[in-house]
């Protein structure tokens, strides 16, 4: 029978209001954190120091998440995303349609759709939206483009209740998704219908 401890190490301050979300990406050793008036910040878990602030000036995020492999920041509030890269730069803003976002997740490997990332979002209506973030170089012009995209890609429904977490199992080629009833559900890579 082992006992476990927890000694607190350090403080990490520079929000002045509550925090609100906050996510660990332990492949870049940062901490995402954003608080009640909006102010998202990233720190260095290996000195337990602030690095710097996103340029966020959407409404209150909901959710956040990093992606491990490039680590960009996906944050996502009432109806838009906004993906920064890990040095702060604002990638895209993209407003939608669907009812309130209420959770994130991402693939983190090509086998998704055509090579591309996965974000998927779960609404509070019970949309789960697969969206298509395109990044390429575009050369058919004089100078090279850098053209990124976020294309909704699919719509599922299996509840109308809230999705309230979305986890994409990419060894698996699974999506798990679980909804404000209780409810867990499976979803199969291929063409991404139900188990």
């Amino acid at each position: 029978n082992r006992e476990t401890s927890l000694k607190l190490v350090s403080y990490m301050s520079a929000l002045l209001l509550p925090v609100t979300t906050t996510y660990i990406c332990d492949v870049y050793s940062i901490v995402v954190t954003a608080d009640a008036g909006g102010n998202i910040l990233l720190w260095d878990l290996m000195n337990h120091s602030f690095t710097r602030s996103l340029n966020y000036t959407s409404p209150l995020p909901l959710s956040i998440i990093i992606h491990p492999k490039n680590g960009n920041i996906i944050v996502g509030n009432d109806n838009s995303l906004t993906i920064f890269a890990i040095n702060g730069d604002l990638l895209l803003s993209k407003q939608f349609e669907e009812s309130k976002l209420v959770s994130i997740g991402i693939s983190t490997g090509d086998e998704w759709v055509d090579r591309n990332d996965v974000i998927v979002t779960g609404h509070a209506d019970g949309a789960i939206v697969v969206w298509k973030w395109d990044c390429y170089i575009d050369d058919s012009e004089e100078e090279d483009i850098f053209v990124r995209g976020l294309t909704k890609y699919k719509v599922l429904r299996d509840s109308d209740q809230s999705i309230t977490c979305v986890y994409l199992h990419t060894k698996r080629n699974v999506m798990y998704t679980g909804d404000a009833a209780g409810k867990l559900m499976s979803w199969q890579m291929s063409n991404i219908e139900k188990k």
